[in-house]
């Protein structure tokens, strides 16, 4: 594996802790309420896609690169990769202003 690949997946704590701020958010947005509000779902769903989908996403670009099984999609992929690699570091300098606020 490369060794951009390695700092590539070090970008992966920016969701996974996005993904944990939205989950705590949904919890205290419940615990101020007696029932449910529809924002504490919609938080719950932006935790999981932050903390599994994204992740997820990122991972197969980077194995289906490095282990060359799709050898006709490559150039697709490494798109794919590239516009993920410039997704979590402008979202890290978003979840940067986000804590600061």
């Amino acid at each position: 594996m490369e060794a951009y690949r390695y700092q590539e997946l070090a970008y992966l704590i920016v969701p996974v802790f996005l993904g944990t701020e939205f989950f705590i958010s949904a919890r205290n947005e419940r615990r101020e309420r007696r029932e449910a509000p529809l924002g504490s779902y919609v938080l719950d769903f932006c935790g999981f896609l932050f903390t599994a989908l994204v992740p997820a996403i990122f991972i197969f670009t980077i194995w289906a690169i490095e282990s060359k099984a799709f050898p006709l999609r490559e150039s697709t992929l490494a798109r794919l990769d590239r516009y993920g690699v410039m997704f979590l570091f402008m979202g890290s300098w978003w979840q940067v202003y986000m804590i600061g606020a």
